[in-house]
């Protein structure tokens, strides 16, 4: 269910870094990183670094990745994460 708080709660995530975060990999152009999911623990402007079972890392661009904050499942697009933290910061997202 979206409403105030959750609309904040991802703006507030896509200005900020991932790291310590645990993701799961739900689309990618790779098929094989489907499904894989572990805890950020590097972010570049175009990768994260999931640790896994061992250290992955992953293009954001091409892919879309979920979280669990609070309960709430949150899905959020590699596209808007592309840039460093400090970068999407002066960005606007537009969530509906």
């Amino acid at each position: 269910m979206i409403n105030r708080k959750n609309i904040s709660l991802v703006k507030n995530l896509l200005r900020n870094s991932l790291i310590g975060y645990n993701i799961k990999v739900i689309t990618h152009t790779d098929p094989g990183l489907i499904g894989l999911a572990g805890k950020v623990v590097d972010e570049t402007r175009n990768m994260l670094v999931l640790e896994t079972d061992k250290t992955v890392k992953i293009q954001k661009l091409g892919s879309r990745y979920q979280l669990v904050i609070d309960d709430v499942k949150i899905t959020i697009s590699g596209r808007l994460i592309q840039h460093l933290p400090k970068r999407r910061r002066r960005k606007t997202h537009h969530v509906w």
